[in-house]
């Protein structure tokens, strides 16, 4: 049997995936909640495609792609949060760790249902794209660079169309919840209790996102300069693509080493850190049930 078909087609926890949909739309004990927060997705969604038809002009499929990846980090982390953690705090871990399927196929497992809700999020989103606006509908005279000014200088970029820019925020959006993904269930499998691994992950996504950004721009003020420590912030991959960083940040795009890696070479960083957090759960699950923590007790390597 292939890797692929041993973790992926023939694996015994692609049953992960009906169980995702058995609890959010099934009929269960907790089917009240499961409803209510559908209809709340429902209205959201309904009002921005309100949004975007009735504000035809003022709406950017950047915009969208910034507001898909804000849903993102607060909708993956309650959907993962209880991955591993949920099945101990259930007591079913230990039949499934006893059962004749491998730790990949676990993680692999549990990784797939949490894929599958990100590609979902992902794919309805792209409706209110296609009827937004690209945002670069702008007169490219009106960027005040040199552009073209002298002989030597570079010709300006071509306008990326709808659909590349559609595209490029697409997969970005999809990367970065794919990894967003691998991590909480990483910290999930680092946990005892599903809430443990939500704050854990929401602490992280609050570090990363929000106060590192902050505390770099105290510490250095040029935006330029700081460019390169926000390269993995999910607004720079979706915000500052090659075009609209080369023609802000730079007179010159030949002196912007980083232009031309953003956008999707930024979400094949994104699924290298996916593997890095799988291998890593993968990993945790050999620990001794005893030492499931998120840091855990250093132990002796030949125990």
């Amino acid at each position: 049997m292939s890797v692929f078909q041993d973790l992926v087609s023939e694996n015994p926890m692609l049953i992960e995936m009906k169980r995702f949909i058995r609890r959010f739309l099934g009929i269960s004990q907790t089917s009240v909640l499961n409803v209510a927060t559908l209809i709340i997705v429902i209205l959201i969604y309904l009002l921005i495609l309100a949004l975007v038809s009735v504000f035809d002009t003022g709406v950017t499929i950047k915009g969208l792609g910034i507001f898909l990846f804000v849903l993102l980090s607060f909708v993956v982390p309650t959907i993962m949060q209880g991955s591993v953690a949920g099945e101990r705090e259930r007591r079913s871990w230990e039949m499934l760790i006893c059962a004749p399927i491998t730790k990949a196929q676990i993680v692999i497992g549990k990784f797939l249902s949490g894929a599958a809700a990100v590609g979902a999020i992902c794919a309805l989103m792209a409706v209110p794209m296609m009827m937004a606006q690209t945002g670069y509908s702008y007169d490219i005279a009106q960027i005040p660079t040199t552009y073209g000014s002298q002989p030597d200088q570079p010709e300006p970029p071509p306008l990326p169309t709808k659909l590349e820019e559609m595209i490029r925020v697409e997969v970005v959006c999809v990367a970065y919840g794919l990894a967003l993904v691998a991590f909480t269930l990483l910290a999930s499998s680092r946990s005892r209790k599903s809430i443990t691994a939500l704050a854990v992950t929401y602490a992280f996504l609050i570090l990363g996102l929000v106060v590192a950004p902050a505390i770099l721009g105290m510490l250095i003020p040029d935006a330029n300069a700081a460019a390169p420590f926000m390269y993995l912030h999910p607004y720079t991959a979706i915000e500052q693509d090659q075009y609209t960083y080369n023609m802000y940040n730079s007179s010159n795009p030949a002196d912007n080493v980083l232009s031309a890696w953003h956008g999707i070479p930024q979400a094949l960083v994104y699924l290298c850190f996916v593997a890095i957090f799988l291998i890593w759960a993968e990993k945790t699950l050999h620990f001794p049930e005893s030492e499931a923590a998120f840091i855990p007790r250093s132990h002796d390597a030949g125990s």
